[in-house]
Parts: structure tokens; sequence; C-alpha cells
């Protein structure tokens, strides 16, 4: 009887600092190379970080759209990157039972650049970017493309001015601080 008493005690002594339930949730990114810090994400500064630092840490970018195919100015890029997600979580009950459920899903880094400059980033599950509503919402005007062939016969076609008041030839750009330009 003083065993099983002693015994049931130093098993309740080690089960003190033990926990009998634990959860762990844990999120990774993984991109075509492998798994990476997750902290790159949010080193990503607004009007500070360049599109250079960018293609250096994550790559080259899964899909890239210039700002002259959607009328805008040349020097603009949209980059975007494809990372797989994994969320994690692990259950425990002490030694007796353990359940590991992994989760995959496909997030998107989208960064647009002026000048190689970073003017927006965003991650998303949507593969695709508006462009003009993107464009829009930065304060960007589309610029008219030249025509491709100009006959000796044809009339010249006449520049279109704002002549609205402050007008400028500058694009329109929010500031960091704006809505509309939310960091990562």
């Amino acid at each position: 009887m003083k065993i099983k008493f002693l015994l049931s005690v130093l098993l309740c002594g080690s089960l003190a600092g033990c926990s009998l339930i634990s959860v762990e949730h844990k999120t990774r990114y993984r991109d075509a190379e492998g798994y990476f810090e997750t902290d790159l994400l949010t080193q990503i500064r607004l009007l500070q970080t360049t599109g250079t630092w960018v293609r250096e840490h994550f790559g080259s970018p899964w899909s890239v759209s210039g700002g002259a195919a959607y009328e805008y100015p040349e020097e603009l890029q949209i980059n975007t990157w494809r990372f797989q997600r994994e969320k994690q979580k692990v259950t425990r009950v002490f030694l007796i039972f353990r359940s590991r459920h992994l989760s995959e899903q496909y997030e998107y880094l989208h960064v647009i650049t002026d000048n190689d400059i970073v003017v927006r980033a965003w991650r998303d599950e949507l593969e695709t970017v508006d462009v003009p509503r993107i464009m829009t919402a930065l304060g960007y005007k589309r610029v008219r493309a030249a025509p491709a062939e100009i006959s000796e016969n044809a009339a010249l076609p006449v520049p279109v001015t704002d002549i609205s008041e402050g007008a400028s030839a500058e694009p329109a750009r929010n500031s960091a601080e704006s809505p509309a330009t939310n960091s990562l």
C-alpha cells in the first residue's frame, strides 16, 4: 500500500511541472528555392526599398507587368511573386495523443515600382492585379500611346494637355501615410 502511494506521489510530482495539453501554431513560407524567413516580407518599406533589393531576396518574379502595357508611364513595373504558405497546428495531450494539421495555400506578393523604388507592396491570395484601379488609387494618370505610323498626308495629332489649375506633368503620388499605400 505504501509503495502504491509513493509511486502515485512521484507520478503526480513529475506531472506537476508538465503541461497536459499543448497547442503549437506555426506559419512558414516557401518559394521555388525553399523556405525563407518571414521577416524579409516586413523589410519592404515604401519609398525606401528598391525593386533590385526585392529581386535579390526573392529571386525572379513569377510574373511582370509593365505600366506601358496599360497606358501608364513606362517606368512603372508590377512584379508578382508566388509563395506557398504553410500553416501548421500541432496539439499534444500528455504522451497519449498527438494531432497535426497542415494547410497549404498560395499567397502572392505584389510590388509596384516606379524607377526601381517600391511605391506599393501587398500580399493577398489573388494571382492578378487590377492595374487601372491600383494606378488610379496611387494617383497615376494614363498616358496616350504614340501613333504607330504617321503618313505624310495625315494631320499630326494635337497633344492633349490638362489646363486645369495646379496640373503637373509628374504623376500625383500619395504619401507613405496615405491609406492607399499600406505597407506589408
